[in-house]
């Protein structure tokens, strides 16, 4: 069977700013870009990340933990805001490579 593998492949300036982006566009969420200091993570594949916080929300919480779903919808979201083209069927995995933050997609063609 044949099979496709497609890489975005985001720094981890991007990658925060894609955090930013995905937060901003949330009614309703109680964190907005201009308070992420850093994302930490993914350690493994389809892990979870932290996101360090500049200043503690109410709660006091002064990081949250995104799951491996919320880190996929980031960099889809990501590339909606920059108009790159990604197929909405396909195994998404995110990653670290490099100490870059990787959405794998794979495709079967047939």
């Amino acid at each position: 069977m044949g099979q496709e593998l497609r890489s975005i492949v985001l720094t981890d300036a991007e990658f925060a700013f894609a955090t930013g982006l995905y937060f901003d566009g949330r009614r309703g969420a109680p964190i907005k870009a201009g308070n992420i200091g850093a994302v930490h993570g993914p350690d493994k594949p389809n892990g979870q990340a932290t996101v360090a916080l500049k200043v503690p929300l109410v709660d006091g919480q002064a990081s949250v933990t995104l799951g491996p779903r919320e880190l996929v919808d980031i960099i889809v979201r990501f590339c909606k805001e920059k108009a790159v083209p990604l197929p909405r069927s396909g195994r998404k995995t995110v990653l670290r490579r490099d100490g870059n933050v990787v959405l794998e997609i794979e495709l079967d063609w047939f």
